[in-house]
């Protein structure tokens, strides 16, 4: 939960739904206890003596849906009668939120919301692990319908800038309609526009190309209304073949001088580091070049949440194979994205940081583009 209120929201209100919702409770749950009529040792150690109740369908109410796998669906064999349970994911692992009696046909879960991956599972309780049973599938939010992805034989070349999506990235978005200006006078008063931000950017950085024949002493980046002013990093580069940036004094408003958030991190060469302006709007950042020079490139940073790829960190990249997952191979970041050859189609996907970090999500590669879960 990333604000605090949305623990006062009254269950039909909340949003954030997704896969099962339990409430503690003060005592056992003798029901879901008895109901498994199995000895407890047999039992996933989740559900042996669970002091939680499912209220799931409080929280999802008309999309809270009833899942019926098919035995088709099953990648290994099982006895009528046994326990499957239903199970999310817990990073490189699979964590039990449901469980049913297999009939031989079918495993069927009440009370499951979609929006999410799950996977089935059974409890191996002399190794105390849990085995899965199925390729790991999703489930549409509304129509509650399923994908499996189980790997294909074809593969396909993956591009990846990201670890975890942009679920959090709440400062994206705060840099539509943000301008890079030139001058020839420090104050800005009368400025060419360079490149104004029409997208949010969705990589750590952004490359564009500048049509200008004039040249500027001065260059900045003034942020749009509403947003704090708020960019990580900024290159000027005087043509698009450069790879060096133009370096200059910093520039910026009075009140945006100071505190860990100043402008002077803009042109610190840190991508993990941000300028947030103290209003909304007024905010922006700018070099002084010393003298007249072209602009033919801009590269920049949103501020960031770090999850972007970022050069000289090494990855590697895992592929779900029937619940189990399975390396793809490691390398370092060359720039701000990666290169995966001969990744198996229709598979779920998971992108480590082996350098820093533990925040990732699993994602489907579809159409050219990382979708989360």
């Amino acid at each position: 939960m990333f604000y605090w209120w949305h623990r006062l929201m009254e269950a039909e209100k909340y949003a954030d739904v997704y896969g099962k919702v339990f409430r503690h409770r003060f005592s056992l749950n003798r029901q879901m206890k008895d109901s498994m009529q199995t000895d407890a040792y047999f039992v996933h150690p989740e559900f042996r003596f669970p002091c939680f109740e499912d209220v799931t369908r409080l929280y999802a109410t008309d999309k809270s849906h009833t899942l019926t796998i098919g035995k088709e669906h099953f990648t290994r064999e099982m006895g009528k009668g046994s326990l499957v349970y239903l199970c999310m994911s817990n990073r490189y692992d699979w964590k039990p939120v449901g469980w049913c009696r297999y009939d031989g046909q079918a495993a069927v879960f009440n009370d499951c919301h979609g929006g999410t991956v799950y996977c089935l599972a059974s409890y191996d309780a002399g190794s105390k692990k849990l085995v899965t049973l199925s390729h790991p599938f999703s489930v549409d939010v509304d129509s509650a319908k399923m994908e499996f992805y189980e790997p294909e034989k074809e593969t396909e070349d993956v591009v990846l800038f990201s670890k975890f999506g942009m679920i959090g990235e709440f400062f994206l978005g705060r840099m539509v309609g943000g301008v890079f200006e030139g001058s020839r006078s420090p104050g800005f008063e009368h400025p060419d526009t360079l490149f104004r931000i029409k997208d949010m950017p969705l990589r750590l950085c952004t490359a564009v190309r500048v049509d200008s024949t004039k040249t500027y002493r001065y260059v900045r980046y003034f942020g749009p209304r509403g947003g704090f002013g708020n960019v990580s990093e900024v290159g000027f580069y005087s043509s698009w073949a450069d790879t060096e940036p133009l370096k200059g004094d910093i520039l910026g408003p009075q009140e945006g001088a100071h505190g860990s958030h100043s402008y002077f991190n803009v042109f610190d060469g840190h991508t993990d580091t941000s300028y947030d302006h103290p209003f909304d709007y007024g905010g922006w950042a700018g070099l002084d070049l010393g003298e007249k020079k072209a602009i033919g490139k801009i590269v920049y940073t949103p501020r960031n949440r770090d999850n972007f790829v970022r050069k000289d960190d090494l990855y590697e990249l895992l592929v779900c194979h029937g619940g189990e997952w399975k390396s793809a191979g490691t390398q370092v970041a060359q720039s701000d994205s990666l290169l995966f050859r001969n990744i198996p189609k229709h598979a779920l996907l998971l992108l480590r940081d082996l350098s820093r970090g533990e925040a990732e999500r699993l994602f489907e590669y579809k159409d050219g583009v990382q979708k989360y879960w």
